[in-house]
């Protein structure tokens, strides 16, 4: 069958088309029982994406198309809540795309059982296993049992921020140890223009209370001073109290 494909592909890069695979010829088809103890994986799960993947195993050019499913229950497997599950379409260019005949044909939105084979991270399967439609699949169902739901990351997928969301308490931790600065004074009623710079050192006294001691100079005469302490305090909107400092003159 490889044969073949490799004849078709060759003509369809002449006339420019689609390389197809022979016919499929499957065995006789296997018990729930027999397909299960053959397979790496068995899971059923909904269809959320297809995208094409450049080609590791090949020397070639070109990209594997691949299908994402979201796991709703588990039977045999690693147990993840997504599996990326590699076909054998294969994308050599723009119009030019080969296939084998018993490739199973997935489409997004729908729910599929699925008997697949190969590394967590490679799996396979093809239209001659008992992978089928989700609500043609009772049989297996029920021969199957009741199954097990995916295992939770530990790590939840990004989304963007909601205005409700609580403030996470900031990380003062961050901040412990010595920080220079430098910035270019502005004339004002305070004092004349000019450059102040210096350095503020950062400790850390007990949980949730830090302080700060700045040493700086400038235009308006040498400061040095402590600033009262820094406070962090967990509540629905955290927040940082500082207070200003009578001896630091900005």
């Amino acid at each position: 069958m490889r044969v073949w494909q490799a004849l078709a592909l060759a003509s369809a890069m002449i006339t420019g088309g689609v390389a197809t695979a022979a016919p499929a010829r499957c065995y006789i088809s296997v018990s729930v029982s027999e397909e299960l103890e053959k397979s790496d994986a068995v899971f059923a799960g909904k269809v959320i994406a297809e995208e094409y993947r450049p080609l590791k195993t090949s020397t070639a050019p070109g990209e594997v198309l691949t299908v994402r499913i979201a796991v709703e229950k588990w039977w045999k497997g690693a147990r993840s809540e997504e599996v990326i599950l590699y076909t054998s379409t294969i994308r050599h260019s723009e119009q030019l795309y080969s296939f084998m005949a018993e490739d199973f044909r997935f489409s997004v939105g729908e729910r599929y059982l699925v008997y697949a084979s190969g590394a967590p991270d490679h799996l396979r399967t093809n239209g001659c296993r008992r992978t089928k439609k989700l609500e043609s699949a009772d049989e297996d169902l029920q021969k199957l049992g009741e199954g097990g739901a995916p295992q939770q990351s530990a790590q939840q997928p990004s989304r963007p921020t909601d205005p409700i969301d609580p403030m996470p308490p900031p990380n003062m931790d961050y901040f412990v140890g010595s920080w220079t600065f430098e910035w270019n004074v502005p004339e004002s009623p305070l004092g004349p223009a000019g450059k102040f710079k210096g350095k503020e050192t950062y400790k850390k006294t007990s949980d949730g209370v830090y302080e700060s001691e700045v040493e700086g100079e400038g235009p308006r005469a040498l400061s040095k001073g402590a600033r009262p302490p820094i406070t962090t305090r967990k509540r629905s909107r955290s927040r940082v109290q500082r207070q200003g400092c009578s001896e630091c003159r900005s």
